[in-house]
């Protein structure tokens, strides 16, 4: 189920859609963010999708503003320095946490995201996550209730890209593609440099040919001077 923009707008409608897209790519999401990315494109992808989240906080008006300012965007930059230091298991923590707390959910459709994070099982699944990216003290219940929610759209950031980098493979195939790529610019370059070396010979060739026949009328009019 590629994530398109009539899947994208039922991913924010509908949590179901969320779960349900989740679960079919969370394996090879995961394989992407461990094997593909580097740290440091991971910290500019969260650096990206945090800039993003927070402008459309502010178009949705789904979070206080100062809140978004003051709380939300010093998170996210937080959590693009852990991503960009290597520490790419707090983002599938907190993405594993998030999403089976709405799929143990997902028949409760008329609760909000705010209560469901805030009762006992998504309190649970999300407090260590928070807890390494807010500062100490922080305020948990609204952390959980105004924070966690709003990850619907930095989640939705990190699943477009990869639903337009992965183009429905695998990160096995995507693997092997690039292997096969790589193979065929080492022979590409291989068969470029042959016939350059080629070249150059046929080149060296032609300059002896040249010179040895420059010297044969030189040598005849010194014998002719001489008789």
């Amino acid at each position: 189920m590629p994530l398109s923009r009539f899947i994208e707008e039922l991913y924010l409608k509908d949590t179901r859609y969320m779960v349900a897209y989740w679960q079919e790519h969370e394996e090879n999401f995961q394989a992407m963010i461990e094997q593909l990315l580097s740290p440091e494109t991971l910290g500019k992808l969260a650096e990206n999708s945090g800039s993003l989240t927070c402008r459309l906080n502010v178009v949705m008006k789904c979070v206080p503003e100062k809140y978004n300012s003051e709380v939300i965007a010093p998170v996210y930059a937080r959590m693009a320095q852990l991503l960009c230091s290597g520490e790419k298991h707090v983002l599938l923590m907190a993405m594993q946490g998030f999403f089976e707390t709405l799929h143990d959910a997902k028949d409760r459709v008329d609760a909000s995201l705010g209560d469901l994070f805030c009762e006992e099982a998504g309190r649970m699944r999300m407090l260590p996550f928070l807890q390494m990216v807010f500062p100490a003290g922080f305020d948990e219940k609204q952390a959980l209730s105004v924070f966690v929610p709003q990850l619907t759209f930095y989640w939705l950031r990190y699943l477009h890209v990869y639903d337009g980098s992965m183009k429905g493979n695998s990160v096995e195939e995507a693997l092997e593609e690039a292997h096969q790529q790589r193979m065929d610019e080492l022979q590409q370059s291989n068969a470029v440099k042959r016939v350059w070396d080629e070249t150059r010979g046929h080149k060296k060739t032609t300059k002896k040919t040249t010179e040895k026949t420059t010297e044969k009328p030189a040598a005849a009019t010194t014998t002719t001077a001489a008789a």
